[in-house]
């Protein structure tokens, strides 16, 4: 057997074949009828219509024969579709092409074969039309020819249902691109309008319809004669524009105000192009139109708002810049003109340029600052001088960022604004605090010299009321004496008040944080007030509620301050029944409530309670006196504390005065531990211990003289400093008294005197503040140049002796 070889077509061969989009398809009754003919004609049992593909051939229509496909390589057909007239087998089994050839040897036991090769219109073989016969046979030259015909006609036939299948398709694809078209219409915000010129006929799609306000029976009027519903204002525009292009044959495109039928106006836009003869005659005009009123209004309102833009950055001196870092194009708003002093006639904003209206240092720190943004992106705001292009001198802020594409910085974006108005008052304000404070300074100077020097007679006046107590008096005298004593008292009072509330107002009070025991805290100062209460019969309690914390951190001086000036004010405004103190904890916030049960208050004095120097009213400071410093103060005190104050009151059913400050709990191992004290010299059981009092003041001198001498002591005096270190030049002394403020040489310096004498020799003489100066800056001024304890005048003959008994062990009186 010989397989038939490929046509050298074969490639085309197969593209041919696979456009009559045949293969594979049902069966036809044309081509069946083609093959029974071809088989009368012949005389034949069996006739084929084959198509030869890649790898068989497979018969569109058969007759006399089961199978509906047989192999390419023992196919008779491929032999036939080499040849471009009939192949005629007689006897397959005398062909030695066929004779050990499946289909022949086997069934359907072909003999004979005749096949008029199946050729398109390119040339191109793509099967055969076939007879076939299980006897040897030929045949006649009327029925080659019959067959060779019926084959073009096969041919014919493909070709016709080729070009029905085209025509199928185009126009399957006709209707879906009019779906397409009519879709997008509807769907268009964009009306669709069609002028014919010819028939004189107008089409407008729903949405021109709608556009135009018109409606489908109303078109062709009302386009023809459009241009009477065009806006008065508008016409003359829109004619120009329209009769320019319908002169020149170009498209066009205008925008006016359409009439709509209630006489409003619309904003529409109308597109157009023209269809026309090569002669230039116009066939039909054709285009769009859209509602473009929505458009219109936010145009408007964008306009308006570039107006207020405009408008608020003149307003406000400020406009905006870009920097292209690509190509380093700077734009800026018409108000950086205004700032610079110029136009945009007269100067083309660039880098180099704007910063030439800078001083030298101004316009390095504006080029780092952009370089910054550039390569880190790193947003700047910076204030700067200017000398504009007329020469004034101006201050601006510079502030700009990157804006980054991809990752990368591409731009830089910013402000620029005019803040000489703002610089020249914060200079203003920087030189009127300044002032200010140069006045609080000098007023915390003033009220401090006034209270050392109110405390040093202060001192001599209780100190000898003091002395006097101690001698034989009338009992008129000790009233007396008694009274000397408590104006004393009242006025130290005041003055320290003063002093608290000026150094609030100024900022210089400073809080504490150590651990103390609130227990104990509230104890001591209730026993402090006690001898008050019980001079008035009146009951003071403290009860600390359970879950207070032994010990919190916090300033326990203050908090002592402010729990004597609240139960301090409810024993004085009580004369009968009680003051009861109650301490609680909650959410990490102690609670302390003073509750008494006094005259009460009217709600409509309260809000004065915590005023400076104020008080309910006047008859309550006739009655009481005060300075109506102390609530204010303690409000003062608790706010710094960040907490609150309050008071809830009735008029005649007493008072509750109350206070909330959060504080830390603290533990045992943070207490600090009781200053150690120091070890009294070994003196003979005998022998008076020896205290040098340095003091410049005589009367002061006098008095503490009396005090220590009452107290068994040995008194050596000295008027300054310098006489302190004379008399320590080989004398030993139990304690130095020392006065701070002095002529020749003031007590500081002769402390730091004295401990220089004694580096290195192991000796330490205790030294104790005996000064006006009352302030804890002042405590701790003393303890810092070397003095070991301190004592505020005025003092009192106890204070004394209790520095005594610490420092030199002596308790005698």
């Amino acid at each position: 057997m010989q397989t038939a070889p490929h046509p050298a077509d074969e490639e085309r061969r197969l593209l041919a074949l696979q456009r009559y989009g045949v293969l594979d398809t049902l069966p036809e009754p044309v081509y069946d009828d083609l093959v029974r003919l071809a088989g009368h004609i012949c005389g034949t049992p069996m006739a084929l219509l084959s198509l030869v593909d890649a790898g068989r051939q497979w018969f569109k229509a058969r007759f006399g024969l089961a199978v509906d496909s047989t192999p390419r390589d023992v196919a008779f057909c491929a032999h036939a579709i080499l040849e471009r007239g009939l192949l005629i087998v007689p006897d397959a089994l005398r062909d030695v092409r066929f004779h050990d050839n499946p289909l022949v040897v086997g069934e359907p036991e072909i003999r004979f074969y005749a096949g008029a090769p199946l050729v398109t219109p390119e040339g191109y073989a793509i099967g055969t039309l076939c007879v076939l016969d299980r006897a040897a046979r030929t045949l006649t030259e009327g029925q080659q020819e019959a067959l060779a015909a019926l084959a073009r006609q096969v041919v014919l036939h493909l070709e016709a249902r080729l070009q029905n299948l085209q025509r199928e398709h185009l126009v399957r694809d006709l209707l879906e691109i009019r779906e397409r078209y009519e879709l997008t219409v509807r769907a268009s915000r964009d009306g669709v309008w069609d002028l014919d010129l010819v028939r004189n006929t107008v089409f407008c799609s729903p949405r021109a319809l709608e556009v135009l306000d018109l409606a489908a029976d109303q078109a062709d009027a009302e386009v023809f004669s459009w241009r009477r519903r065009v806006h008065p204002e508008d016409a003359g525009r829109v004619r120009e524009a329209v009769d320019g292009a319908t002169h020149d044959r170009r498209p066009y495109s205008v925008e006016f105000r359409w009439r709509l039928q209630d006489g409003e106006w619309r904003w529409i836009k109308v597109r157009a192009a023209f269809q026309q003869l090569g002669d230039g005659t116009v066939l039909r005009v054709v285009g769009s139109i859209v509602d473009i009123s929505a458009r219109k209004e936010n145009e408007e309102q964008l306009r308006r708002v570039g107006q207020l833009l405009a408008a608020s950055q003149q307003l406000a001196k400020v406009g905006g810049w870009q920097l292209d870092l690509g190509t380093m194009a700077l734009n800026w708003t018409d108000e950086l003109y205004r700032i610079h002093d110029t136009t945009p006639s007269e100067f083309v904003p660039t880098l180099e340029a704007v910063l030439r209206f800078y001083p030298g240092l101004a316009a390095g720190r504006i080029r780092e600052a952009i370089q910054a943004a550039a390569h880190y992106g790193a947003p700047f705001a910076l204030e700067t001088e200017l000398t504009t292009a007329t020469g004034r001198q101006i201050w601006v802020q510079w502030s700009g960022k990157a804006v980054a594409e991809r990752g990368r910085p591409t731009r830089i974006v910013g402000a620029l604004q005019d803040v000489t108005e703002r610089y020249q008052a914060a200079m203003e304000l920087r030189a009127a605090k300044e002032a200010a404070e140069a006045a609080s300074r000098a007023k915390s100077a003033f009220l401090a010299a006034m209270s050392h020097e109110i405390r040093t007679p202060m001192n001599a006046v209780i100190g000898y009321a003091n002395l006097l107590a101690e001698s034989e008096l009338s009992p008129a005298q000790r009233e007396q004496l008694a009274v000397v004593e408590q104006s004393g008292e009242a006025l130290l009072r005041i003055i320290d008040d003063i002093l608290d509330y000026a150094k609030i107002e100024a900022g210089r009070m400073d809080l504490e944080r150590i651990a103390f025991r609130p227990a104990e805290l509230l104890d001591a100062a209730a026993t402090l007030l006690r001898p008050r209460a019980n001079a008035k019969a009146v009951g003071l309690t403290v009860q600390c509620a359970p879950g207070l914390p032994a010990v919190l951190l916090g300033d326990p001086g203050r908090l002592r301050q402010i729990l004597l000036n609240l139960i301090g004010n409810a024993v004085k405004f009580t004369d009968h029944g009680s003051v009861d103190v109650r301490a609680t904890w909650h959410a990490a916030t102690l609670r302390v409530e003073v509750h008494d049960t006094g005259i009460g208050i009217a709600a409509e004095q309260r809000e004065l309670l915590f005023r400076e120097f104020s008080q309910a009213d006047s008859s309550t400071r006739r009655r009481f006196g005060g300075t109506g410093l102390g609530l204010a103060i303690s409000q003062r005190l608790v706010e710094m504390m960040r907490g609150r104050i309050g008071v809830d009151s009735r008029l005649g059913s007493g008072s509750t005065f109350w206070f909330e400050v959060p504080l830390l709990v603290g533990s045992d191992a943070m207490l600090e531990p009781v200053a150690p004290r120091v070890a009294p010299p070994v003196e003979p059981p005998s022998q008076r211990p020896r205290v040098l009092l340095v003091e410049d003041n005589a009367v002061n001198r006098h008095l503490a003289t009396r005090f220590l001498t009452s107290l068994d002591c040995e008194v050596a005096v000295a008027e300054n400093g310098r006489e302190a270190l004379e008399r320590l030049t080989g004398t030993d002394f139990a304690l130095v008294l020392m006065d701070c403020l002095m002529p020749e040489m003031d007590g500081f310096e002769a402390t730091k005197a004295i401990r220089e004498l004694e580096h290195g020799t192991g000796r330490h003489c205790p030294i104790v503040a005996l000064t006006a100066n009352a302030m804890p800056s002042d405590r701790q001024r003393c303890l810092a140049a070397g003095m070991d304890d301190f004592v505020s005048k005025p003092f009192r003959k106890q204070e004394l002796q209790r520095i005594l008994q610490r420092w030199i062990g002596r308790t005698d009186g």
